[in-house]
């Protein structure tokens, strides 16, 4: 945990996969808006209509809807917090970071008001079969979900069947996610080798103005002339008497 409380990007994603029971690989994913509505969910129940939501997102415009939902959740409560359904939906870490370290904070202040551990999986789950019509007590259908909302733990039961192409899916997305990662390292690297030429050109011009200032300080050091006095002055005047003269 970094200082002031606030928790770090990995400890973040770790706790609201925790909370949602789903597998997002990175922060930026969390812009379809799933996770942000059933926490919204959990504090709040009947405040969000889950069944509005699209569970297999394609695009920023799936993200927009989803996330509109969201807003109007937040409108309905009255939250002080505006929600900038455009900048989340567009896959962004750092927009989607600063919600959701406000969303921390704001499951701190509230999280008490929950009796019981929210099955957030289940909640999907029944929205789904709303939306495809399928009856509740049917247990085996192809679920056509993002990989990221299905638990990815052998110890969490999921009964249902899930669709063929899940596997290749979660392939894809720790695909993307390592070249994510590969692709930050490489700026960081870059952006390092950058700064440590702008180190070393700022060092040179440095050290070339402070050998022209020593050669005019001792020209003027061995000359009488009041000028050079002048100069010698403002060559050794400490930053705060310089400041002051101007």
């Amino acid at each position: 945990m970094k200082k002031g409380g606030k928790l770090g990007r990995l400890e973040l994603l770790s706790w609201i996969n925790e909370m949602t029971e789903s597998d997002y690989p990175r922060i930026e994913a969390l812009s379809d808006g799933i996770a942000y509505c059933q926490l919204i969910d959990m504090l709040h129940p009947k405040t969000i209509t889950l069944i509005k939501l699209n569970f297999y997102p394609r695009s920023e415009d799936d993200n927009y809807k989803n996330l509109k939902v969201l807003e109007d959740a937040m409108i309905k409560l009255r939250s002080k917090r505006t929600i900038d359904t455009a900048k989340l939906s567009r896959s962004k870490f750092p927009d989607n970071m600063d919600f959701l370290q406000w969303l921390y904070q704001y499951w701190l202040q509230n999280k008490d008001s929950v009796e019981e551990r929210y099955p957030a999986y289940a909640r999907r789950i029944e929205a789904y079969k709303k939306q495809k019509k399928i009856p509740n007590d049917k247990t085996n259908f192809e679920i056509h979900m993002s990989s990221h909302l299905i638990p990815n733990d052998p110890d969490f039961d999921v009964s249902e069947r899930l669709s063929p192409d899940l596997n290749q899916q979660r392939k894809n997305q720790l695909k993307d996610l390592v070249l994510s990662l590969e692709q930050e390292l490489t700026n960081q690297v870059s952006n390092y080798k950058l700064l440590q030429e702008d180190i070393q050109q700022v060092e040179e011009e440095r050290n070339f103005y402070f050998q022209k200032l020593r050669q005019i300080e001792i020209v003027c050091g061995e000359s009488e002339d009041p000028v050079c006095a002048q100069l010698i002055d403002i060559i050794s005047a400490t930053p705060d008497e310089f400041l002051k003269a101007n």
